[in-house]
C-alpha cells in the first residue's frame, strides 16, 4: 500500500529496493521561463509548468539510514549529505522531477547513484552544522571546486508562521514537493525510478545565502528565490529506474 495518497498512479508491481530518511530539508523554489529551462532538458522529456511558469529548485538536507532492503545501515557510509538541483517535468501522465546535478559527500552514493540510476552524482566536500535555532549549510564540490553553496537557514516559528502544514491540493507548494518519481537519461535513453513517502509537511523558512555557483555549469544566473520551505523529516522507500523510452 502505497504510503502518500498524492502519487496518482499505482506502486511498481516489485518490491522497493532502498530505504532512505531525509532530514533538515531546506526548499528554494525559482520561478523560472521555460524557454529557458526546456533546451536543457533531454530529448523527449516534457516541462510541468504551474499557471504557465517553469520552476528549479535547490534542496540540500542530510541523508540517513540509507540502506538496501533487508540489511541493516552501515556505519560510515549510510549518512551524509546531499545537494540536489531539479526541475519539474512530466511523461506519460505522471509527473516528477529531473535532477540537473546531485552532489554528495559520498563516494558510494556517486557510483551507485551514476550507475544504477543514471543520476548526474558528483563529489563534494560538505557540511550540515547546527545553528541557534537552524542549520548552516555548506558544499564545495571536489573535481571543480567553483562550484559551491553556502547558506544560513531555519524554520519560521509556529507563532510566524504555524506548525507544519500539508500542502493543500492544487497549490504550487503542491506542485513543488509532491513528487513521487525521478527521470533521469542515460545514453539517450529516458528512465523513471518511483519513490514512496508521506505527504511532505512543511514550514516557512528563513535563510541567507552566502555563496551559490550551483547552476553556473547550466549558464543560469537567477535572482533570489521567491520561496522557501523547510521540513525537519520525511522516510522514504526507493525502486530502481525502468527504461520508459
Amino acid at each position: 500500500m502505497a504510503l502518500s495518497p498524492n502519487r496518482g498512479w499505482p506502486l511498481p508491481r516489485s518490491p522497493w529496493v532502498m530505504n532512505q530518511t531525509w532530514m533538515h530539508l531546506l526548499f528554494l523554489h525559482y520561478p523560472v521561463s521555460p524557454d529557458v529551462v526546456a533546451p536543457l532538458l533531454p530529448q523527449g522529456m516534457e516541462l510541468d509548468l504551474y499557471e504557465g511558469s517553469a520552476w528549479l529548485s535547490i534542496v540540500p538536507f542530510q541523508m540517513r539510514d540509507v540502506r538496501p532492503r533487508f540489511l541493516p545501515p552501515i556505519p560510515g557510509v549510510s549518512t551524509f549529505n546531499e545537494l540536489n538541483v531539479r526541475t519539474y517535468v512530466t511523461m506519460d501522465g505522471k509527473p516528477g522531477v529531473y535532477f540537473f546535478s546531485l552532489d554528495a559527500h559520498s563516494w558510494p552514493t556517486v557510483w551507485g547513484g551514476r550507475t544504477f540510476f543514471h543520476l548526474a552524482y558528483h563529489h563534494a566536500s560538505m557540511k550540515l552544522l547546527r545553528e541557534r535555532d537552524g542549520y548552516r549549510y555548506t558544499s564545495k564540490r571536489t573535481a571543480n571546486p567553483d562550484i559551491q553553496f553556502a547558506c544560513s537557514y531555519a524554520p519560521l516559528s509556529d507563532s510566524d508562521s504555524g506548525s507544519a502544514q500539508m500542502a493543500e491540493p492544487g497549490s504550487l507548494n503542491e506542485f513543488l514537493v509532491e513528487r513521487y518519481g525521478l527521470y533521469s537519461e542515460h545514453k539517450g535513453k529516458l528512465y523513471r525510478g518511483d519513490i514512496d513517502h508521506r505527504p511532505w509537511k512543511l514550514r516557512q523558512a528563513r535563510f541567507e545565502i552566502e555563496r551559490n555557483t550551483m547552476l553556473q555549469p547550466f549558464g543560469l544566473a537567477l535572482p533570489a528565490p521567491t520561496l522557501a520551505h523547510y521540513s525537519e523529516r520525511i522516510d522514504v522507500h526507493c525502486w530502481f529506474v525502468q527504461r520508459i523510452r
